[in-house]
């Protein structure tokens, strides 16, 4: 039995347990079609109105993360609302030859649809990127995120989502859950998931480069056509864990800092990687906006 098909047995055994103890008056179980459908969406998200049935009904099945809207906008991030920013705008553009290219695989089995933001060292906003990426892909009529913390040696973006102590990538790649459908978190925003990075490993590198991981990896490329994968990567020149995550993955964002990356940095990395995958440049903390690069302000 593959990773998929595990990940919707449990979810199947999990909700049926649930509606059994519901049924403790004599009550018929009559939903089974509806376990069925809400297990299917399960593996790389959950359908949104199928997650707001679910948790108004109590179903205690299905991880949640409730994200701060406020944190975001405290931050400078994409709201999940129907203004206009700048940041939105920007992200327009960042994102529409990522999801062509995406697109384009679908009748192939390319892992274009898994993308890996990265930068050259830490503190360049590569997490804040990869998070912003995944709000603005949400909004999309035709997809689905799943956003992935692969920094598993220093998770930036469980610190950003308040989802450190949370088991996740590095659990599942170790074998200490049984099913992918553990460890994601359904959100509050529409189409997106999580995949929270676990704790620290002292075989990171390994975890990412198993067999394991490689079989995650084309799972997720090949199983759901409408799903887009975000990788938010450890940087390139001071961990070997971004190299081995770079060779699954089928499209790769570099971000560089404005006055603090240098020329040869951005040179270095881009050698360490398959300039095949490299599908961009993303021009952090500029305040002026030059030919294909889009910039936004941001700290972290």
């Amino acid at each position: 039995m593959d990773t998929i098909e595990k990940a919707l047995s449990k979810h199947r055994q999990a909700a049926q347990a649930e509606l059994e103890n519901d049924s403790v008056k004599g009550e018929a179980l009559e939903q089974t079609s509806e376990i069925d459908q809400r297990a299917h969406e399960s593996v790389v998200g959950v359908d949104a109105s199928q997650f707001d049935k679910s948790r108004a009904q109590g179903d205690k099945t299905i991880n949640s993360l409730e994200i701060d809207i406020d944190a975001l906008d405290r931050m400078g991030a994409i709201l999940p609302d129907d203004s206009r920013s700048k940041i939105k705008e920007e992200y327009k553009h960042i994102k529409r030859p990522l999801l062509q290219k995406a697109m384009a695989r679908m009748d192939s089995d390319s892992p274009d649809n898994l993308i890996m933001v990265t930068s050259a060292y830490s503190g360049e906003g590569k997490t804040f990127s990869s998070l912003n990426l995944a709000l603005s892909i949400a909004v999309e009529r035709d997809c689905r995120v799943l956003l992935i913390d692969a920094d598993v040696v220093k998770p930036g973006l469980g610190r950003t989502l308040n989802v450190e102590d949370k088991p996740g990538l590095v659990e599942y790649l170790n074998g200490e859950v049984e099913s992918l459908s553990e460890v994601l978190l359904t959100t509050n925003i529409n189409n997106l998931t999580v995949l929270p990075a676990g704790k620290t490993h002292h075989l990171s590198h390994e975890l990412l480069a198993s067999n394991s991981m490689r079989e995650l990896a084309k799972e997720l490329a090949s199983r759901y056509r409408d799903r887009i994968i975000i990788f938010d990567s450890p940087p390139v020149l001071i961990t070997s864990e971004a190299k081995v995550l770079s060779d699954v993955v089928g499209q790769i964002a570099l971000v560089v800092e404005q006055d603090k990356t240098a020329q040869q940095s951005v040179k270095d990395a881009l050698e360490k990687l398959d300039n095949a995958k490299i599908s961009g440049l993303i021009l952090n903390k500029s305040h002026t906006l030059g030919a294909g690069y889009y910039g936004y302000y941001y700290s972290d």
